[in-house]
Parts: structure tokens; C-alpha cells; sequence
């Protein structure tokens, strides 16, 4: 919020905000609104797509991620592979696809062109390089990507089943139900 108010007041561009060992970054545009992870990957992704970069026009991105960027990113012609929550699991794809960016909602992006692991100030260099070559304010580049509402609700189950549960049948039946009722809305 202090820094939201900062960019705000003092008429800046841009702000960052960087988690304790600043492996994660969240932007404040120069409206004071926050920008995660969602939406500062799908900026640079865009970036990279226009200079010739984005490696099979794909990034990847967790379950986390807001249905509005997999809309935006399908509006772009760009796919997204899914993978589990954590960066490790974003790394593990990207390396297996070629994906040179992926990342969470979180702010944990990796730019697999500079370094295999999160690097906030990496992704601050990034988004600014997009927000110039796009010639556009954050704001106007944020706009353009729909975040729906979301809600995460947790199911506590025990640690050994935290890995088998989508193998149980009632389980598998409760989500394929509720994914075709979604129906990618």
C-alpha cells in the first residue's frame, strides 16, 4: 500500500515490491494498482512473442492462474502449459518444452533465457523492457488482460493421499464434472 501511494503521489511510471530474498515481484502501475504475477507475465510474454523469442508461442504458468491471462494469452495466439503449484514445477515443464518464460500468480517468474530460478529484479528489468517497447503506460498494457474473480479454497487431506487423491474415482468424477460445467468460462 505504501508503495501504491508512492507511485501515485510522486507521479512515477512504476513501482516494485519484492518479497524477503526478492525471488518474487509484484508491480503498482502508475495508477497505484497492483499487478501480479498473472499479468506481468502475460506483458512479457507478449514482449517476447513480438521480438520472435517466445520458443512455439508458450509459456507456462501453475492452476493458480487467473482464467482471464489464459484468455488473454489464447486471444494472442499463445498457449499455456499447466503445471502444478511451486516454481520448481514451472522450471521442470519449461525445461522439458523450451518454455523461456513461466511463473506464478504469486510473482515468481523465470525468464529461462537469463537463469533457471525466480529473480525479482530480472522481472522488473523485463516489464519495464515491455512497457517501453510497447510504448504503452502499465495501466494500458494491464487493461488488456481480464482478471475474473477467483476464490481458492483449501481441502485438508492427509499428507499421504496429497498425491493420489485425483487416482480415486469419485474424486476424478467430482472434477471432470465440474471442469465440463466450467467450460473453460
Amino acid at each position: 500500500e505504501g508503495l501504491q501511494k508512492y507511485v501515485v503521489d510522486n507521479g512515477l511510471d512504476v513501482g516494485f515490491a519484492y518479497d524477503g530474498d526478492a525471488d518474487r515481484l509484484i508491480v503498482s502501475d502508475e495508477k497505484g494498482r497492483v499487478l501480479d504475477g498473472d499479468r506481468t507475465i502475460a506483458i512479457c510474454a507478449k514482449m517476447l512473442k513480438a521480438e520472435g523469442r517466445l520458443k512455439d508461442g508458450r509459456v507456462t504458468a501453475t492452476v493458480m492462474s487467473n482464467i482471464g491471462f489464459h484468455k488473454d494469452m489464447e486471444k494472442e495466439g499463445i498457449s499455456v502449459d499447466v503445471t502444478g503449484v511451486g516454481d520448481r514445477y514451472v522450471l521442470e515443464k519449461m525445461l522439458q518444452t523450451g518454455c523461456v518464460i513461466g511463473g506464478e500468480q504469486s510473482g515468481h517468474i523465470i525468464f529461462l533465457e537469463h537463469t533457471t530460478t525466480g529473480d525479482g529484479i530480472l522481472s522488473s528489468l523485463q516489464f519495464v523492457r515491455a512497457v517501453l517497447a510497447a510504448g504503452k503506460p502499465a495501466s494500458e498494457l494491464a487493461d488488456e488482460i481480464v482478471i475474473y474473480p477467483q476464490v481458492l479454497v483449501n481441502a485438508r487431506i492427509n499428507n499421504d493421499y496429497k498425491k493420489t487423491y485425483a487416482g480415486d474415482p469419485e474424486v476424478a468424477e467430482a472434477i471432470k464434472a465440474a471442469e465440463e460445467k466450467m467450460a473453460g468460462s
